[in-house]
């Protein structure tokens, strides 16, 4: 396992006093490389990952003499930016549909606060925050990409918007159209941007309804169902919107979802659907801290010449370990890392 590596070094007796820190992200590996340190001072460093650490240490006394006892205090303080993997959305809608403009702009509407919270993320960590967005489209008969995966925003919100009118879609492939989605979720997974985080909220909003349909109740429920079980295996973060100009035409499609707070029709408001999204995604941000950081290891190398005193490290150490040519490494883990913060050790 790779891990981030930061490193403070201390002069004490002619020797170096060593703190190393690892940070170990969940769930992707980065490398780092150990920069020098001034004594006393904080160090970080950019890598991969974007996790960074501040290593700290301090003693107890500005002068010391052989065979004096000093007292280090160690503290460790990781920090990782929220959500590196970034956030996923698909949008899928019919071909032709009697209420194509209310549903291209509330589409629109949630492409539009993700920019918005993109240039408040940025103003307050001077990074960017990653959002990749895709659209499909169907006919009666099969569905097809309108969009891939993309970080373009403006562009994915002028697609959604070129859903045409009409009132002859006849149902649709709703499974297949789901799987796609789903497929498309698993390459923006993967995509080089995400270094491998998984995102911390993947989206999908399914537009459609019975409008035009020739199937039978059977037959149009059991496509409904089937899309509904392809979704709600990859993601809780799931719209309907009915696009039927007569919403007595809603009914059948709203099946796909349970939660009617994650349904609407077009006499619902445009931003609708973006303002649960990201009331949701703020409550993510919120609680997602221990999630961060999958463990974190403090480890202390004293030199030839310098003796740890046995029993004094507050907390204790995982390990205490003393080679043959004298040097003692001490080792603190913190597996998992149940929440961020600075931790501090002495000895």
């Amino acid at each position: 396992m790779h891990a981030q590596a930061v490193r403070l070094a201390t002069l004490v007796c002619g020797a170096a006093l060593f703190a190393a820190a690892q940070l170990v992200p969940a769930p992707s590996p980065t490398h780092a490389q150990a920069p020098r340190a001034t004594p006393g001072r904080p160090t970080q460093e950019a890598h991969l990952s974007q996790c960074t650490g501040v290593v700290t240490s301090t003693l107890s006394a500005n002068t010391v003499r052989i065979c004096d006892t000093v007292t280090t205090t160690v503290r460790l303080e990781p920090a990782c930016p929220f959500c590196q993997g970034g956030l996923s959305i698909v949008i899928i809608q019919p071909d032709e549909s009697g209420a194509n403009i209310w549903s291209g702009l509330v589409a629109a509407r949630m492409f539009q606060e993700l920019q918005r919270y993109q240039k408040e993320y940025e103003r307050a960590h001077n990074r960017t925050f990653l959002v990749q967005a895709g659209a499909i489209r169907y006919d009666a008969d099969r569905p097809r990409v309108a969009l891939e995966m993309t970080t373009n925003l403006d562009r994915a919100r002028l697609v959604v918007g070129l859903a045409q009118y009409g009132l002859d879609q006849d149902g649709g492939p709703y499974p297949e159209a789901a799987q796609m989605a789903v497929r498309m979720l698993d390459g923006a997974k993967r995509a080089r941007e995400t270094n491998g985080q998984p995102p911390c909220m993947e989206v999908i909003v399914f537009f459609g309804s019975r409008e035009g349909s020739t199937l039978d109740t059977r037959e149009y429920t059991s496509l409904v169902l089937r899309a509904k079980a392809v979704i709600r295996a990859r993601t809780r973060n799931f719209f309907l919107g009915c696009t039927a100009e007569a919403t007595l035409l809603c009914g059948f499609f709203l099946y796909m979802q349970d939660n009617q707070r994650y349904t609407a029709t077009k006499f619902d408001a445009y931003d609708v659907f973006a303002n649960i999204m990201i009331r949701e995604f703020r409550d993510i941000q919120t609680g997602k801290d221990e999630e961060l950081v999958r463990d974190v290891a403090l480890t202390q190398r004293l030199p030839a010449g310098l003796a740890y005193v046995p029993g004094s490290a507050i907390p204790p150490p995982a390990a205490v370990v003393t080679a043959t040519t004298g040097e003692t490494e001490l080792r603190w883990d913190y597996v998992p890392f149940r929440k961020m913060g600075p931790r501090e050790v002495t000895y």
